[in-house]
């Protein structure tokens, strides 16, 4: 059979990032390759998430069903085009010989061995009674998660804020140092879950790779799993079940202290860390900001004017300084809110964006 070369390279790659090769369970290392009806459907696992997509196959198609289980990674790596290749090498043949999937490429015959087809390849959630919930720009969806995925917990022995969260009509993160939440997509008024669907950090990563491979995303419910359709790839992800943590309880009154250049603020941030590094800095806001670090020999302070608004006496706070980049990442002037030296930080910016930063000591 015959085969477009860089769809299915395009389409191994993120294929690749479902896999899972590091598994005591070789299989899911592999891609599933079933060839039918002039068409090729791909699919890999790590048994929490499913990725599945097709491609057109022209050739000789006479055999009832072609299925071949194939290493993803390598797979990948033999049908990588040149990166001079022109238009002569959009096709490559794929041929199932015995124990063996033989690729026809650059004038070469590769062959990668074949799982044996009496294991049983993990099988996707079913394929009806899918609840239709909406369908969001992949852009759109993808800029919100970039904004979130940072704050979600990396910590698997809280599995219950590890995981990216849908709760009403918000998209939120916590580790419980810090919160990120904007609202969820939509035309004019963010899309509102009755229930909230939490997924795990890993297959929001695996999700975050998917947007990159269209316009839109559909996105369905059926039990225990949610699924998101873009263009010509389906990822399924198992939900997690558990209770999140009560958002509003942690999110803090908006007062404005300041009206901040964000950008500005991140290149003071930058500058000191540039001088020393530090997991707290001390920041006191007057008419300016002033971020300082007194750590003995290791001390520095950077002062700067990138206030654009003040309207309220000198506040003082310390903040771990990764945690307030994160949270004024793509933002143009975002709103501070600071009470007492221990009280949490809030920081408002474009968008819905939200955080909440837990003070620390210096």
């Amino acid at each position: 059979m015959k085969i477009d070369r860089r769809d299915l390279h395009d389409a191994l790659l993120v294929l690749a990032k479902v896999a899972d090769p590091k598994s005591s369970l070789p299989i899911l290392g592999d891609v599933l390759l079933e060839v039918n009806d002039e068409k090729a459907t791909l699919r890999t696992t790590d048994l929490n998430s499913h990725l599945i997509m097709s491609l057109p196959v022209s050739g000789d198609l006479d055999a009832d069903l072609v299925t071949a289980m194939v290493d993803v990674k390598k797979l990948e790596a033999t049908v990588k085009p040149d990166a001079n290749a022109g238009m002569e090498l959009a096709e490559i043949d794929l041929v199932l010989e015995g124990d063996k999937l033989v690729a026809v490429v650059d004038d070469m015959r590769v062959k990668l061995p074949v799982r044996k087809t009496d294991v049983d390849f993990p099988a996707p959630p079913p394929t009806t009674k899918w609840k239709s919930h909406t369908t969001w720009a992949t852009a759109d969806l993808g800029a919100r998660m970039d904004y979130v995925l940072p704050a979600v917990c990396t910590d698997m022995t809280r599995p219950h804020i590890a995981t990216l969260a849908f709760v009403g009509d918000r998209i939120v993160g916590t580790d419980g140092h810090r919160l990120h939440t904007m609202p969820t997509p939509g035309n004019g008024k963010p899309t509102k879950f009755k229930n909230p669907i939490l997924i795990t950090r890993k297959a929001a990563e695996q999700l975050r790779c998917v947007l990159k491979c269209g316009d839109h995303a559909t996105v369905l419910e059926h039990k225990e799993h949610v699924r998101f359709v873009v263009d010509g790839f389906e990822f399924t992800t198992k939900k997690f079940d558990g209770k999140y943590p009560e958002v509003d309880q942690v999110i803090c009154k908006q007062q404005s202290v300041a009206t901040v250049d964000a950008e500005m603020l991140a290149k003071m941030l930058k500058k000191l860390d540039s001088i020393c590094k530090a997991v707290a800095v001390k920041m006191v806001v007057n008419g300016a900001i002033e971020l300082s670090v007194e750590a003995g020999d290791d001390s520095a302070a950077v002062k700067a004017e990138v206030l654009m608004s003040y309207s309220h006496e000198e506040s003082m706070t310390a903040v771990n300084p990764a945690y307030l980049a994160d949270a004024l990442k793509k933002s143009g002037a975002v709103e501070l809110t600071i009470g007492a030296p221990m009280d949490p930080i809030r920081i408002d910016g474009d968008d819905g964006r939200l955080a909440i930063v837990m003070p620390c000591r210096q």
